[in-house]
């Protein structure tokens, strides 16, 4: 009688237990914990376990154990089966009983002493949230009175444990509400590391401490393979390892539009690439998802964690959420990076460029420039300086020298939509002077407004340079050629009008002289362009041969003197010097530096030939006395047609001598330079190898 007292006290203590902190519970956990120990405690037993039902999976998942070992409480079981088996609260004799979750769980309870199990079921309006196990190490003796107390604590836990599971998937929805809401904000930032965001996220979700990224690829028509390109944790040494996506689990992965679930990778076949790694990495769980942009499968977003857990339905629909956020983003940013690349190869295609080209805002700022503009800047004095203030500083006349105002100018008319082109002249305040073709175009922005323009300019002095020169030579040309053949009429309108001069000796001598040096003159006007010809298209011909350059300039300078006896021609003798030239040529190179010097310097002055004899090379100077050369002028001497203000004094000449002088020169492997002040002469000094590389 006492013992059924106590027995009923003891119940009515842990129904009062229940009751009065039953509604304070919120925390699944405590719950959990009270509905098992008062279970236990009624019952009078050290074991026990409680399994909770997921109906979205059709399953039943340990959710407390306590006495119990792993082996005797798998982590989760089919929820059909067993609740086609027990509809009610049963007591099992482990000996006799059929459970359906198998032979291997009942050896494993009896060969730990248990005979009997009691289970409760948990269930709320008729729907079955789980089930209360007690394990007994003999055949209970349970009193009607503890059945129903065991029955209410029972019910009365049920409730319990379904409100302190909504709470903690609402917590937890909510916390990956905000998990995906502040990944999703972060992927708007275009700085973010897209990869490592998403990632990052996955492990927050699942509680992960690994995660991976891969992307499909084509690896031949037909065969499509997976390449990890993005890792984290442990798995980021897998980074570069492909796999075929008909690979198994992949496979599955790829067939289902819900994520493929591994809460024990234990169960995996080790034989698959799947499987295999999983085991190398020590990964004991995973969700892995099919990512997919528009409908096409783009790649797989994996995270897994180095142990055994169960994955909230929560978890998982989040886990979907973001493999889609993923696939848009992660396809985003490839599109971002494929424009950036080009971008940049653009830009560093600009940089490089010959040509000025730069990015001006109405206000003034230039907003690029590349390393042409920069230069062309620094030249003109302008650099740092706003498009603005830089144009109050330069002036600019158009191609017939007339000055443009600055509201007509390109870059102001490209502000009001207008696109130019034109050929300038910009004068800077330093006096620099630059021929350029400019054009200039508005960059409208997305709503037509025109807050920035392009402007280009390309330096076409030297193309002008070249130009004016082909004009001089042509106006030149035509009179150079005009003058003998002018000279060769007019004798033979002579001898037409007085035949009488063909048989006067004195006077035939005195027109076939006069006739003789127009046709040379003529040779020597043909002869200049054909080497120009030939220089151009690479084919001027050099018959090297054995011979002396003292020598050679001895007979230039002796016919020098024969022919100019107005000036003093001095040879500096050094005795021979022997070397392999093409004497022909050699004579040419300096016959037209003598003339040039004759030609520059005034009557009586003295013309000094120098040459001196080096182990490799020669090396001869023409020294005169005349008029000099400007500095500005210096550098373009040796180009074909240029005359420099002196030459232009002169009516006679192409301006093709010193072009063909130094081309000559080079050709034997030679150099040529020039030092020269105005008033003070000239002197030309001509470098050649004693045995130049023929071919």
């Amino acid at each position: 009688m006492s013992d059924t007292r106590d027995q009923s006290a003891l119940e009515l203590q842990a129904l009062q237990r229940v009751i009065a902190s039953g509604a304070r519970a919120l925390d699944l956990d405590v719950v959990l914990d009270r509905c098992l120990e008062q279970t236990l405690h009624v019952t009078r037993t050290e074991a026990g376990l409680i399994y909770l039902r997921e109906p979205e999976r059709d399953l039943y998942r340990n959710a407390l154990r306590r006495g119990v070992d792993p082996a005797v409480s798998p982590e989760i079981f089919n929820a059909t089966r067993f609740d086609e088996y027990l509809d009610d609260r049963l007591l099992v004799d482990l000996a006799a009983s059929q459970l359906p979750q198998g032979q291997e769980m009942r050896d494993a309870a009896m060969a730990l002493g248990f005979t009997h199990a009691l289970i409760l079921i948990l269930h709320v309006d008729q729907r079955r949230v789980g089930f209360v196990a007690l394990l007994f190490r003999h055949a209970p003796e349970l009193a009607e009175s503890t059945l129903h107390t065991l029955d209410a604590i029972s019910a009365f836990e049920a409730v319990s444990i379904e409100s302190a599971r909504v709470h903690r998937q609402v917590e937890l929805r909510v916390r990956l509400a905000h998990t995906l809401r502040d990944c999703g904000e972060r992927l708007l930032d275009p700085d973010v590391d897209v990869p490592e965001t998403i990632l990052t996220t996955a492990c927050r979700i699942v509680r992960a401490d690994r995660g991976l990224i891969s992307r499909m690829y084509e690896k031949s028509p037909g065969n499509v393979w997976a390449r990890i390109v993005f890792a984290i944790g442990k798995d980021a040494r897998l980074i570069g390892i492909e796999m075929p996506i008909d690979a198994p689990y992949l496979r599955e992965a790829l067939g289902t539009t819900g994520p493929t679930v591994f809460e024990d990778t234990e169960k995996l076949d080790d034989e698959t690439v799947v499987g295999r790694t999983a085991r190398e990495q020590g990964t004991r769980s995973f969700i892995l998802l099919t990512m997919r942009q528009r409908g096409r499968p783009v790649g797989h977003l994996f995270a897994g964690s180095g142990e055994t857990r169960a994955y909230a339905d929560a978890e998982i629909e989040a886990m979907q959420l973001l493999s889609t956020m993923a696939a848009e983003a992660l396809e985003r940013a490839r599109r971002d990076a494929e424009r950036q690349a080009e971008q940049e190869r653009i830009a560093a295609i600009v940089e490089d460029l010959s040509v000025v080209v730069a990015v001006a805002s109405r206000a003034g700022e230039i907003l690029h420039i590349n390393a042409a503009g920069r230069a062309f800047a620094e030249r003109m004095g302008s650099l740092g300086l706003n498009w603005r203030e830089a144009m109050q500083m330069i002036q600019v006349l158009d191609r017939d020298g007339k000055f443009i105002p600055l509201e007509e100018r390109g870059m102001v008319r490209a502000f009001a939509g207008q696109t130019t082109r034109r050929e300038l002249t910009l004068v800077s305040h330093n006096g620099t002077r630059m021929h350029v073709l400019a054009v200039s175009a508005p960059l409208r922005s997305p709503d037509g407004t025109i807050d920035a323009i392009l402007t280009s300019f390309q330096d076409v002095t030297e193309l002008r340079e070249l130009a004016d020169a082909k004009d001089r030579f042509l106006s030149i040309a035509s009179h150079e050629l005009r003058s003998p053949i002018t000279s060769l009429r007019a004798t033979t309108s002579l001898l037409q009008l007085d035949p009488a001069a063909v048989t006067d000796e004195t006077r035939r001598a005195t027109l076939l002289a006069r006739i003789q040096r127009q046709i040379d003159r003529l040779s020597t006007l043909v002869e200049r362009l054909l080497d120009t010809t030939r220089l151009n298209a690479g084919e001027l011909p050099l018959d090297y041969g054995d011979c002396d350059m003292t020598a050679l300039c001895a007979d230039a300078v002796e016919h020098a003197r024969l022919s100019d006896r107005d000036r003093v021609y001095t040879l500096d003798d050094p005795g021979p010097l022997p070397g392999r030239w093409d004497p022909a040529r050699i004579e040419q190179v300096l016959t037209n530096l003598l003339n040039n010097a004759c030609r520059y310097s005034a009557t009586g002055t003295e013309i000094v030939v120098r040459v001196r004899g080096g182990d490799e090379t020669v090396a001869i100077e023409v020294i005169d006395q005349g008029s000099g050369i400007a500095a500005d002028q210096l550098d373009r001497l040796f180009t074909p047609f240029f005359r420099g203000a002196a030459a232009q004094r002169h009516k006679s000449g192409l301006g093709l001598g010193l072009y063909i002088t130094r081309e000559i020169v080079r050709r034997h492997g030679g150099t040529m330079r020039v030092a020269s002040k105005p008033g003070e002469g000239s002197t030309f000094t001509v470098e050649l190898p004693r045995r130049p590389k023929v071919g």
